[in-house]
């Protein structure tokens, strides 16, 4: 059984499984969905799929129709203890893998954040067309009702934002949109007399200023902050570009967004202003110990993040090493007081093709994969005599064994 973790790290990514299809290569069940989440997510497409048979949701589809043929459906964790962000590129990184692989995904979008990354192809949008004139044949009070309603309405800020941000889906990614409002915008500004008149109205400084200060806080990507406190309990109140305050105070943007909304305490020391007395945050006294790939100890590091920064590491993996879920990462391992001395030596992966050509000396396992259309996890399990096909195989590669193996190099246990 899975376990869901509570911490910071509490994303993973997921996929379902269903017993009907069958991989050709490995024989178990085909994946037809990828996902990402959080606490039980991953068992919420079979429960709402079961609960409602009205869900247009295409995983339950795909679940009502499994169950209806008396066939079953699995879950997979494919990777956890993952950030939110890490989560996301790993979804559409799955999905794209996925169906290069034609896996039978029912995924509409390619992953990412909500659903930004739908493809509206053209008999998709057909055939929402076709719905929208039919609805509207048939239900013309409603459409009038509709808009009569809608008529010197005062819109709440939350809708405002509902519509920023559908406008900002319809734009992201839309090149034929773009082209057509470029294309609009330049016969517009072609005309000699709308563009003198415009010169003229955006010359007068009174216009400009009127603008900028009209737009100040009030721009849909920029809103305006309360007001942060820095670790040495420095007040910064009115921050209303919140990506050029980053820059200046090398920060991440993304952070101190979740500091705004109380979704962390702090962002390297970094606290939201509610008012009433500054007071600096006081930050964990906490440190971490390790040995670097050339057997270099460090001792006290007190901002893992930074330290990560700095020698091109990730924080989350850092952390899984130095609680002793993982041993090591690319190359740095927890401090130990045996393992002074320790040099790494990257492990290395040896293969025989279908066409029988051996490669040998592979280090970089994830783009020796990529480069020959294969999934890395089920490489590993071939190099590792646990492959899903007859005699240890994956898709015709097999574990290339010499006669006489080369001692080992390294004195670290992988």
């Amino acid at each position: 059984m899975f376990t869901i973790p509570q911490d910071d790290e509490r994303f993973y990514v997921y996929c379902l499984r269903r017993s009907d299809i069958k991989n050709p290569d490995t024989g178990e069940d085909a994946i037809f969905y990828i996902g990402k989440g959080c606490y039980d997510r991953v068992y919420a497409h079979e429960k709402c799929a079961r609960r409602s048979n009205e869900c247009p949701h295409s995983s339950c589809k795909a679940i009502r129709e499994v169950l209806s043929k008396g066939h079953t459906i699995s879950t997979e964790i494919l990777n956890n203890y993952l950030e939110e962000n890490e989560s996301f590129d790993l979804e559409r990184e799955w999905i794209t893998f996925g169906r290069e692989v034609e896996w039978p995904l029912v995924n509409i979008s390619k992953g990412g954040r909500g659903g930004i990354s739908i493809e509206w192809d053209e008999e998709r949008r057909e055939a929402r067309s076709q719905w929208m004139k039919e609805d509207l044949r048939l239900h013309p009070e409603k459409h009038k009702n509709f808009l009569q309603s809608e008529l010197g309405i005062k819109r709440t800020p939350e809708a405002y934002a509902m519509r920023r941000e559908c406008i900002i889906k319809a734009w992201e990614g839309n090149v034929e949109l773009h082209e057509q409002q470029s294309e609009i915008l330049r016969q517009r500004w072609a005309n000699p007399e709308f563009r003198s008149k415009m010169e003229a109205v955006y010359a007068d400084p009174e216009v400009k200023a009127r603008f900028s200060e009209s737009n100040k806080g009030k721009c849909s990507r920029m809103l305006t902050y309360k007001g942060f406190v820095s670790p040495d309990g420095v007040l910064y109140e009115n921050v209303y570009n919140l990506a050029g305050f980053c820059r200046e105070h090398g920060l991440s943007q993304a952070k101190m967004c979740q500091v705004h909304l109380e979704q962390r305490n702090h962002h390297q020391g970094w606290s939201k202003y509610n008012g009433g007395v500054v007071k600096a945050i006081e930050l964990p006294t906490s440190s971490f110990d390790f040995i670097g790939p050339d057997g270099t100890v460090y001792q006290g590091i007190t901002n893992l993040n930074g330290f990560c920064r700095d020698n091109g590491l990730m924080a989350s993996c850092m952390c899984r090493v130095y609680a002793g879920k993982e041993k090591a990462h690319k190359g740095w391992i927890k401090y130990d007081e045996s393992l002074v001395g320790y040099q790494f030596v990257p492990p290395s992966y040896a293969f025989v093709s279908p066409d029988n050509v051996v490669y040998q000396d592979i280090h970089d396992l994830s783009s020796f994969s990529r480069e020959h259309n294969l999934d890395r996890n089920y490489m590993l399990m071939v190099h590792q005599g646990k492959g899903k096909g007859k005699g240890n195989t994956y898709k015709g590669w097999s574990l290339y064994t010499p006669s006489v193996l080369p001692p080992a190099q390294s004195s670290f246990d992988w």
